[in-house]
């Protein structure tokens, strides 16, 4: 028995999977179906076919929907091969993202009611604010934004925080996102909002409404499906209320927001963006495998903006790979660093580089947003984020060469709130957090930051007081009377903080101490094969203190004796 058109518009009868394959003219489900009633009255009402169809592909889809529906209107009655071949996609990924396909189509048609004035569901989007058009094609990042798309398309993420340092590439991501979404999209640019009382006016005005109001926002909002992306929002965090509040109040509304800080609001699900891949220079000696990195090809591009005869070379691709690691695979100072070599060769470079990265790398042409400009202004935008206090320990921090532990920051930096600060800190993007094998959190700061930091510390004064107390810290460690296997498991982790601490001894002509970490670290030395450099630097030591006489370097000699003996 057929519906009538009534019972169909009341929803005692709806569209289903196999009429809305029939309106797609699948081969296995003729045009005929449609063609009954109530299904032909209904076509027939909102102005036929062609109608229809202009009406799905308005309607607000996932981006992998969206490609599926234009390839098969675009070529009716095909077989699935062909569908698979167009969409450049297997036949089994195909059908998999058909039966997700056909349900929306359901529920779009269900949704479209008899009264012509709700004939379109759906903003038009003409009077969005557009994204800009990024100028050069993203690198080496193509992952990370298939990962983040997953992520946005999914039902049960509705916030979604893209978050990193300054300097990662999250705008430029955002971008790439959005003109790859495009439906229903608007792009919000929050870089010069300071007030986030402005918040709820800036987001209207990019979506072209003309009454600012929290209100007339969440009425636009609910009423249909948008995606609204909400760029740079680390400076004006209070609106989190605002982005809670529209979330609320629009069941439909998906919201991406890139920071440097979460929102950490019910509902968020947070996407960290790593760093550009770097070359690992120290184990893998293939240059073609460096060659082929994301950081280095991000290098030659923005090198062949400013030098287009530039290329990598078997004498330049080593300064340049161990450059990109230098610089932590972050793409701003990448980007900073090829425009250089409008004056330097890569080599030179790095050698400038290596001596100091803000300085060499402050005179670039101006960028779009002031703190975007250079390093340094990148990082001074972040600082002046932090409470006074997180300023303090973010100094202190930098006194650390490898990481700390949350023990060694209340020892050395004075704080007894040590892991709120820090995991504050990790909020920020300014550190990054890793869990060791045994479950112990490790904080560390990107070497760029970390200069930074250091040039802050001495500001302040605290620089040589600082300094000490690490080195007293990890004298103190490595003295530690524990179990061999346990200390030399903690001495292998703390390696570059005790580089530095021992460095420190030598430069400040600390003989006494240095003689401590001598004996203290002699055995480690010998299990894991660095002997010699033990005893470069105890004979070094030896040689300063011939006038000393205290109880330590009498051991110091016995030990270097003892393993000369032994040779």
């Amino acid at each position: 028995m057929e519906l009538n058109l009534k019972e169909f518009e009341t929803g005692i009868g709806t569209w289903d999977g196999e009429h809305v394959k029939a309106l797609l003219h699948f081969p296995r489900f003729p045009i005929r179906l449609i063609q009954h009633e109530p299904w032909q009255t209904w076509i027939g009402q909102r102005g036929g076919l062609k109608a229809v169809y202009a009406y799905l592909q308005n309607y607000p889809l996932a981006p992998t929907h969206r490609r599926i529906l234009d390839v098969v209107l675009s070529t009716p009655e095909a077989i699935a091969d062909v569908y698979a071949d167009r969409l450049n996609i297997s036949r089994a990924t195909y059908f998999y993202q058909l039966r997700e396909l056909v349900p929306a189509l359901v529920q779009a048609l269900n949704h479209w009611k008899l009264d012509p004035a709700r004939a379109t569901i759906g903003v038009s989007s003409s009077s969005f604010s557009k994204p800009p058009v990024p100028v050069n094609p993203l690198m080496g990042a193509e992952s990370t934004l298939q990962s983040l798309t997953r992520l946005l398309m999914r039902n049960d993420v509705r916030l979604l925080s893209l978050l990193g340092p300054g300097g990662i590439g999250k705008t430029r991501l955002s971008l790439e996102l959005a003109h790859t979404i495009s439906s229903n999209l608007c792009f919000v640019d929050l870089s010069e909002i300071y007030d986030h009382a402005q918040v709820a006016t800036v987001i209207a005005q990019n979506l072209g409404l003309k009454d600012g109001e929290v209100s007339t926002l969440k009425t636009y909002l609910s009423s249909n499906e948008f995606r609204l992306i909400l760029d740079n929002f680390e400076q004006i965090l209070p609106a989190r209320n605002l982005v809670a509040d529209l979330l609320a109040s629009a069941p439909s509304l998906k919201i991406l927001v890139t920071s440097r800080a979460a929102l950490n609001i019910y509902g968020e699900h947070q996407f960290v963006m790593p760093p550009l891949g770097i070359p690992d220079v120290e184990s893998v000696k293939d240059q073609q495998l460096w060659a082929k990195s994301p950081a280095v090809a991000l290098f030659l591009q923005s090198t062949q903006a400013v030098n287009p005869a530039f290329c990598l070379t078997n004498e330049n691709v080593e300064a340049i790979a161990e450059l990109c690691r230098c610089l932590d695979g972050l793409p701003l100072a990448i980007e900073l660093a090829a425009y250089q070599v409008k004056y330097f060769s890569p080599q030179a470079i790095l050698v400038h580089v290596s001596r100091s990265c803000l300085d060499f790398l402050g005179q670039v042409p101006k960028r779009t947003q002031h703190h975007q400009q250079t390093l340094r202004a990148m990082l001074e935008w972040s600082f002046d984020l932090l409470s006074p206090d997180l300023q303090v320990l973010f100094c202190r921090v930098a006194v650390f060469s490898g990481g700390c532990t949350i023990e060694a920051t209340e020892r050395v930096c004075s704080r007894l709130d040590a892991q709120l600060g820090l995991t504050s800190l990790t909020e920020q993007s300014l550190l990054e957090q890793r869990v060791e094998a045994d479950g112990e959190p490790r904080f560390h700061m990107l070497g760029i930051t970390r200069e930074f930091a250091l040039e802050r510390l001495d500001i302040r004064g605290e620089a040589d007081s600082l300094k000490r107390i690490h080195a007293l810290y990890y004298l103190q460690l490595a003295e530690q009377s524990l179990e061999l296997e346990k200390i030399n498991l903690i001495l292998k982790r703390e390696q570059e903080n005790l580089n530095a601490a021992i460095q420190w001894t030598i430069e400040q002509r600390e003989e006494e101490l240095g003689l401590r970490f001598v004996a203290a670290l002699w055995d480690y030395w010998f299990q894991i094969e660095k002997i010699d450099e033990g005893k470069q630097l105890a004979q070094l030591m030896l040689d300063r203190t011939n006038d000393l006489q205290v109880p330590v370097r009498g051991k110091v000699l016995q030990l270097v004796e003892s393993t000369r003996q032994s040779l």
